[in-house]
């Protein structure tokens, strides 16, 4: 009877054993699981070395300056968009502009070059006709068959 109630009795210390242990394991998951939640949602100071007063961890802001930090990144983002996209119409605006430009450079070219060869012809005839003016006419022409050119009559 005595060893029965000794084989019980270390069971019932062996089961209360490892059911205190596994209770332990849970209870610093939960902890560790408490603390990385309350650290994430509130923060928390820089874990600092006692000794050689060397930080550790650096400090862990709480969810609310992250997220303020987070909205003023979004803010800046959003207005380099906005520039971006004013800069951007800027860009197809002074492209539309310069291809204007463009055309009307080269229709001025193509007068100008139009020009010159219409210089170039008009000098040419009136040097026709000043050689014309200064020449003598031929002298088999007799003087019956010149015309009078205010009649138009021999």
């Amino acid at each position: 009877m005595w060893i029965g109630l000794a084989i019980a009795g270390a069971t019932l210390c062996g089961i209360l054993y490892a059911g205190w242990h596994k209770a332990r394991k849970a209870w610093k998951r939960g902890h560790r699981e408490t603390v990385a939640v309350r650290d994430a949602i509130l923060g928390r100071d820089a874990v600092v070395d006692t000794i050689t007063r060397r930080e550790i961890m650096p400090a862990l802001p709480g969810i609310g300056v992250r997220m303020a930090s987070q909205e003023s990144q979004m803010e800046r983002l959003t207005e380099t968009v906005e520039l971006l996209a004013k800069h951007q119409a800027t860009q197809h605006e002074l492209e539309r502009r310069v291809d204007s430009i463009d055309e009307r450079v080269k229709k001025l070219e193509d007068g100008m070059v139009e020009r010159i060869v219409n210089k170039a012809e008009s000098t040419q005839a009136l040097r026709v006709i000043e050689t014309a003016l200064r020449s003598e006419p031929p002298f088999d022409i007799a003087d019956e068959d010149v015309y009078d050119i205010d009649t138009d009559q021999p």
